[in-house]
């Protein structure tokens, strides 16, 4: 059985928010908002974590790229043109 750590011996550990591995290069994040500006700026922060980005301009267009690329993480605007996050 592993010992329990203390307060000070997990804070002088680094920190793996996905794993030990700490390769997240394989994951995709697919980025659907109307906005541009906005969705850039999501890619943007997303691929300075380590991860790939699609990005989508509606909900249709976000359906399509989620059957072709099959990403891991999804990131809606709940309100778009032709298709909201929540039809998708």
């Amino acid at each position: 059985m592993a010992a329990v750590q203390s307060r000070a011996e997990a804070r002088d550990r680094p920190y793996h928010p996905i794993g030990r591995s700490g390769k997240m290069t394989d994951k995709l994040v697919l980025i659907a908002d109307d906005e541009r500006p906005i969705a850039v700026l999501l890619a943007h922060l997303a691929e300075a974590c380590g991860v790939r980005t699609k990005v989508a301009h509606n909900g249709k267009q976000a359906l399509e790229m989620m059957r072709a690329h099959r990403p891991d993480l999804l990131l809606l605007d709940l309100i778009m043109p032709i298709m909201g996050g929540r039809g998708v």
